[in-house]
């Protein structure tokens, strides 16, 4: 996606927001490149992992494709009957990340992502819990508003039930959830794929998963990178285009890409 194109798509999502349509949604973008050799999926799996070593490095194989990424993002953790999700939302270059707390666009963003994943856990578990703040999760290129909420399942509940209730979150469809799916439907034109969906492990009474964040499809030399910006009241597409950026980085860089 061109630079102009993505302007005229932020600028259509705000007129919506206006409009009172929308609250807010969640615009992905690719960014296609191509290697001089044959990309190593493993190699650049390892590179990611250890520039973001806090993050989850993930690989799925595909018959002509590997799928591939470092997220930040869980979407939960089930123990038993325990079960934690993050809210991760609101997002500034590292020299910001002091004043990230202080930023009423990105807390809000941060607080409908909270909001909704308290709701949904309270539909199908108890005791839900989460801190009053958010923190801030600093990593190399990007830093982020935190918040995890922790609730014990209702009897008869399990993995399934809790993937269900949560995803899509608002960090990668938006508010409310079924417009924004809507509006992504209608105005995005970008294949997502496996980006924004649910990766992870199920086990027997324990469960980890991930939404596929940072992430990008391989193809011999060819790689397709995938990001995106949640677009609110008072967003410009120049600042989401550089946001974009910054989370590309993670990629380009164990990639090895020039500017």
């Amino acid at each position: 996606m061109s630079a102009r194109r993505w302007t005229a798509l932020v600028t259509r999502a705000l007129a919506a927001i206006r409009a009172g349509a929308l609250d807010k949604v969640v615009l992905a973008r690719a960014i296609d490149m191509e290697a001089e050799a044959p990309l190593d999926p493993a190699v650049l799996l390892g590179a990611l992992e250890s520039r973001y070593p806090s993050c989850r490095g993930f690989l799925i194989r595909g018959r002509d494709a590997v799928f591939l990424g470092a997220t930040p993002e869980l979407l939960c953790r089930v123990e038993r009957d325990q079960v934690q999700a993050d809210a991760l939302a609101g997002s500034a270059p590292p020299e910001q990340a002091e004043a990230l707390p202080g930023n009423g666009k990105e807390l809000r963003e941060h607080r409908w992502v909270v909001d909704h994943i308290t709701h949904a856990l309270a539909g199908i578990a108890d005791h839900v819990h989460r801190p009053p703040e958010p923190r801030v999760r600093a990593l190399p290129n990007i830093a982020h508003l935190h918040t995890p909420v922790v609730a014990r399942l209702a009897p008869g509940r399990g993995v399934a039930d809790v993937a269900a209730a949560l995803h899509p979150t608002p960090a990668v469809g938006g508010v409310p959830s079924a417009a924004a799916l809507r509006f992504l439907a209608e105005h995005e034109h970008l294949d997502r794929g496996l980006y924004a969906g649910v990766i992870g492990w199920v086990g027997e009474g324990r469960a980890e998963l991930a939404v596929a964040l940072r992430s990008a499809l391989i193809r011999g030399r060819r790689a397709r990178l995938f990001v995106g910006a949640g677009i609110v009241e008072g967003s410009s597409p120049d600042a989401e285009w550089e946001e974009t950026e910054l989370k590309a980085r993670a990629l380009l860089d164990a990639l090895g890409a020039r500017p």
